[in-house]
């Protein structure tokens, strides 16, 4: 397996990663945030665009115009995510850059097992290992192995990124259900299943 190294989170540096991922190599991508910022960055996101939110003109037969349809074509995450964190701009590609930072990493979690391309944090033996799981957009987990999610799946890793756990490797079971949440949003008698919180296990 090929092993790339790649300096800097803006914007060539999470697509150089994520095609190199897709194509099965081990990908490390070194960012100096947040350990070191600058004044202009606000997060430490991965993309996060700084002094402007456009990414120059859309209007057809201009050079950048041209550049990005052929990004698109060539299948390129950013343009993808820029395109659908898009807001009104005239005749340019302006997108949210907070939401645009923030999808970035998100498509692969939405889309899991079903994406073809892996997010930035998953581990490159388990990006090629889980594609031979897949049975009709499905992941089928092996005897003796265990598919964990995160409590929290929408912000947090688990084994979308780092794989399956063997049975050996699990100590102890669950004892009580803490808090069962239920959608975002709810109201202060409904953002829980209270009819599962604090119930044992069995």
């Amino acid at each position: 397996m090929k092993k790339i190294k790649v300096i800097g989170g803006g914007l060539a540096g999470p697509e150089a990663a994520l095609q190199a991922a897709a194509l099965g190599c081990e990908v490390a991508l070194y960012e100096m945030r947040p350990a070191r910022s600058t004044e202009a960055h606000k997060t430490a996101d991965f993309a996060e665009l700084v002094c402007s939110n456009s990414l120059k003109s859309e209007s057809e037969n201009t050079a950048p115009w041209l550049l990005k349809q052929e990004m698109r074509r060539a299948g390129s995450v950013l343009l993808a995510e820029a395109d659908a964190s898009a807001v009104p701009a005239g005749h340019a590609l302006a997108v949210d850059r907070i939401e645009f930072s923030r999808r970035v990493p998100d498509s692969y979690r939405d889309d899991f097992p079903r994406m073809d391309r892996a997010d930035l944090g998953v581990d490159s033996r388990w990006w090629i290992q889980m594609h031979t799981l897949v049975r009709n957009g499905e992941l089928t987990i092996p005897p003796d192995s265990y598919f964990v999610l995160g409590d929290n799946r929408n912000d947090s890793e688990d084994s979308r990124y780092w794989g399956l756990v063997p049975r050996a490797a699990i100590v102890g079971k669950p004892f009580l259900i803490y808090l069962s949440l239920s959608e975002p949003g709810g109201s202060l008698f409904n953002f829980a299943r209270w009819e599962r919180t604090l119930r044992i296990v069995r």
